[in-house]
């Protein structure tokens, strides 16, 4: 019986142990691969969703120095680096007017867009982040 004993919380020690050194889709995902499709904008504990249309609201990174985000009718280009894993830094997004202007929503984009310092991967879900605002996309298959 001890050694049942023994042997269980050993094991129990090597899960917790293997468990802990696991990393997580942040530290291992490269998200500039991926292209994302957005899926809300939350401002301070508000959250607001796009209207649903599959050809906008796209997220891809055109270079190791540039991205692209379609808005619901227009377009836009952005700089951005890459310090280090978990660390975003969005040097600039300006939409480019091809048709009128934009809608509430994009506005409430660009604005939580400009000035991201920080992302996370959980799943299939690329969350960036500033102080007060958090914008989630899907990856896209």
């Amino acid at each position: 019986m001890v050694i049942i004993k023994k042997t269980f919380i050993l094991f129990v020690l090597i899960l917790l142990l293997a468990l802990s050194c696991r990393k997580g889709k942040t530290d291992t995902l490269d998200i500039t691969k991926y292209k994302w499709k957005l899926k809300s904008v939350t401002i301070n504990s508000e959250t607001f969703t796009p209207h649903e249309n599959k050809n906008r609201y796209v997220l891809v990174f055109v270079n190791d120095s540039t991205f692209n985000l379609n808005l619901s009718i227009n377009s836009g280009w952005g700089g951005y680096k890459l310090p280090t894993k978990g660390d975003l830094i969005i040097l600039g997004y300006s939409a480019i007017t091809e048709i009128c202007c934009e809608n509430d929503f994009d506005e409430k984009l660009i604005t939580s867009i400009n000035g991201i310092t920080k992302y996370n991967v959980s799943g299939r879900t690329l969350i960036l982040q500033k102080a007060g605002i958090k914008v989630e996309f899907k990856r896209k298959l």
